[in-house]
């Protein structure tokens, strides 16, 4: 009996660290979001784009764009004047 609890117990401390997944954090800067994603199988599928928001000011004007970050181009054409 004591021998195949052994065994048992084993072969439950050999598997267990491969079945428990970690979630993977990724570096975030000011202004950044991670997008949100959803696991199949062993692949995360990224169901919303990382948009970030660059600001600047031009002749003491506020203005901001919106950069997506998972495609690498801006969202907006143009630098948009802040209120």
């Amino acid at each position: 009996m004591k021998k195949h609890l052994w065994k048992f117990l084993t072969l439950v401390f050999l598997i267990l660290p491969y079945s428990v997944s970690l979630p993977m954090y990724e570096e975030m800067g000011q202004n950044e979001t991670v997008a949100n994603t959803q696991t199949q199988g062993n692949t995360a599928m990224p169901y919303a784009d990382v948009i970030v928001v660059k600001t600047r000011e031009k002749n003491g004007v506020r203005q901001y764009r919106r950069w997506n970050k998972t495609k690498n181009c801006w969202v907006d054409p143009d630098w948009i004047d802040m209120p």
